[in-house]
């Protein structure tokens, strides 16, 4: 849910319970309450629909997120155990320009799964070792912190 347009909506509720708050105490006429009360329900309305469009929009990339990551789970083994068509299609949904070039085919992903491989890349990354490769440090590389380790002990 979009919160900024949640709360525009709920300011607009407080606006039109204190204008009819005023109009019962008696402190604006008939036509000056059914003015401003018109403009907060249209502002309201507006509000409201656009809080329906932003739920519609978010349930409709959900839903897409959801089949492309389903297509993303089952497309390589229905490549390689599915019939000649089955791999058509497969090649078909991901995207276009496809290439073959020393036996190796490169195809340009489209968008759900060109996003899904940098995700793959990305998360790759962050599973590398975080500590070097080599640990050993030479007698040279640690004479110049002696002296500052030394300064950190008590005495």
């Amino acid at each position: 849910m979009d919160r900024p347009l949640h709360n525009a909506y709920l300011e607009c509720q407080k606006k039109l319970d204190a204008l009819t708050d005023l109009r019962i105490r008696g402190l604006l006429t008939d036509d000056e309450f059914g003015k401003k009360r018109a403009d907060l329900l249209g502002e309201q309305l507006r509000l409201k629909e656009q809080l329906q469009d932003t739920d519609s929009r978010a349930t409709h990339w959900r839903e897409l997120t959801e089949r492309a990551f389903l297509f993303a789970r089952e497309a390589k083994e229905r490549f390689e155990s599915g019939t000649l068509e089955d791999k058509r299609e497969i090649l078909v949904a991901l995207g276009s320009n496809l290439v073959l070039k020393d036996k190796i085919l490169r195809i340009q992903l489209q968008k759900p799964f060109d996003l899904i491989k940098e995700g793959l890349r990305e998360l790759r990354l962050e599973k590398s070792p975080f500590e070097p490769q080599n640990l050993r440090v030479t007698a040279n590389e640690n004479s110049g912190r002696e002296a500052a380790v030394l300064t950190w002990c008590p005495r």
